[in-house]
Order: structure tokens, then sequence, then C-alpha cells
């Protein structure tokens, strides 16, 4: 099964039960249809592949075949998140596994998952993990963060 078939099934699911859980079991009809389905996989897809680059909520919302204002609001009713803060956290996820496998600076990381500053990239990697990316590094490997001060 290819890439974006199972992500379409998952968010199908995913959808499937949360109408259920939203509804109370009623015979309402689900907020998605397929066509919404597959728009927001493209768009998924998207932010997947190019991460890295400086992508924008108009571009995404293209890729999903919708206008801005609706690609948002049915992201985020079906992620409970925005678009954007998806992308950052595709960036989050990218950085702590280069963080984790590389030698690399914070700031050359930063540079290739996408952010614009290594200051940006702290501030949300902290959020996300409670962590400045150099102490996340110092919890994974100790000796080589003391080595480096």
């Amino acid at each position: 099964m290819n890439h974006s078939r199972q992500h379409w099934g998952e968010l199908r699911s995913q959808v499937a039960l949360l109408s259920i859980l939203v509804s109370g079991g009623s015979d309402s009809p689900p907020p998605f249809n397929d066509t919404d389905c597959g728009s927001l996989i493209a768009a998924i897809d998207l932010i997947h592949a190019d991460y890295s680059r400086d992508l924008s909520v108009p571009e995404m919302a293209r890729r999903a075949a919708m206008s801005r204002f609706h690609f948002i609001r049915r992201f985020a009713s079906a992620f409970g998140i925005t678009p954007y803060q998806y992308l950052l956290r595709v960036r989050i996820c990218h950085a702590a596994r280069l963080i984790a496998a590389t030698k690399h600076p914070p700031g050359t990381i930063a540079r290739l998952v996408g952010f614009t500053s290594p200051g940006q990239m702290s501030r949300h990697f902290k959020l996300a993990f409670g962590l400045s990316p150099t102490s996340f590094r110092g919890t994974l490997y100790p000796e080589e963060v003391a080595d480096m001060n």
C-alpha cells in the first residue's frame, strides 16, 4: 500500500471515530467527505515532503484545492491543530532526529529543517520537549556535550 493510501485510510478511520464520539453515536453524517480527506492528505504529503523549505499556508491550501480559510478550518477540525502548527511539529520531530543522530550544531539543524533561525527552533523545541536542543542532546550523550563546554 503506498504512503498516501495508508494515510488516507488512517485519516478516514480517525474521522469516522471522531464523528461517532462527537455526535454521541447519533446517525448524523460525518463532518468530512472523501474529497476533504483526499485534499487534506495531499496537503500533509506536501508538508512531509517539503517541510525544510518556506512552506506557506496558502500554498498548502492550493495543494488541497481549498480556499485558505476553508483549508485552515477543515485541517484544524480534522487534526485539532492548524496547518502551520502541524508543519512546526514535523520540523521539530526532524530536528530531534538530527540532534540525536548527528553532531551538527543547532544552528545548522535549524536551517536543515526549515526554521528561519536557531532561536526560532529553540523556542519551539522547548515548547515541545521542555528542553533546549543542546540540553536534549546532553540527555542523550552527556559526555559529548560536556566535552563541548
